[in-house]
């Protein structure tokens, strides 16, 4: 009935511990790794807990998902990142909205962070953004944890690209008219720090954000 997409790149330290919390959650039909060209153990981890699905290259966040969702099945789906770890059980409170026909999809809102790392203005440019373009305020605009009926993305015409995915489609949706619901949940993510690596990723998911918002403005 439910079928979790997991898009992974490069997640071996952490995909392991995903899965088995997504298999201990006892509501998943079936788990989607689409492993998006990753050179690391990704891949072979995974598939001892789900079926995987190759990217040969890294495509991004947003093809994987799409990859993901031309093999469901189920009526119902739910998009997990893959470094959620242990919390990843918690994701099973996002289903219950949608299976009861309360909301069409769902989304995860994570704790405050104590420790800031650079991403406090990428959620208010991705929130005001959203709000400039539907009128409506998101608290976890970029929460990639999301639930819904399978039928309501089938209406994309494309999947936005790499990490502008969230944010496009919760503007697509809102526009169509389809009910979303943010649910707070206790989820944590592998933390970037502010280190280089840390401050160049924010800088990429912050120039497709704004390229995806800028998209999205010519449409309406």
């Amino acid at each position: 009935m439910v079928t979790a997409i997991v898009p992974a790149y490069n997640e071996a330290d952490y995909i392991g511990e995903t899965l088995a919390a997504l298999h201990a959650a006892r509501c998943f039909t079936d788990i989607v790794v689409v492993d998006d060209g990753s050179w690391d153990d990704t891949g072979r981890i995974a598939s001892q807990y789900a079926r995987v699905i190759r990217h040969p290259q890294n495509r991004g966040k947003g093809d994987a998902i799409a990859t993901g969702m031309a093999h469901v099945t189920t009526p119902f789906v739910c998009w997990v990142d893959a470094d959620l770890g242990q919390t990843a059980i918690h994701i099973r409170h996002l289903l219950p909205p949608v299976l009861r026909g309360e909301a069409d999809m769902t989304i995860a809102q994570f704790p405050p962070s104590r420790r800031k790392e650079g991403f406090g203005f990428l959620v208010w440019t991705a929130s005001q953004g959203i709000y400039h373009l539907t009128g409506q305020r998101m608290a976890a605009p970029l929460s990639g944890q999301r639930a819904m009926r399978k039928d309501i993305v089938a209406s994309l015409r494309s999947y936005p690209r790499r990490f502008g995915l969230e944010v496009g489609v919760t503007v697509h949706l809102l526009r169509s008219g389809y009910r979303l619901q943010e649910v707070p949940l206790p989820l944590s993510h592998r933390r970037l720090g502010r280190n280089w690596r840390g401050m160049v990723h924010r800088g990429r998911e912050w120039c497709d954000v704004v390229r995806t918002l800028w998209e999205l403005s010519r449409q309406t």
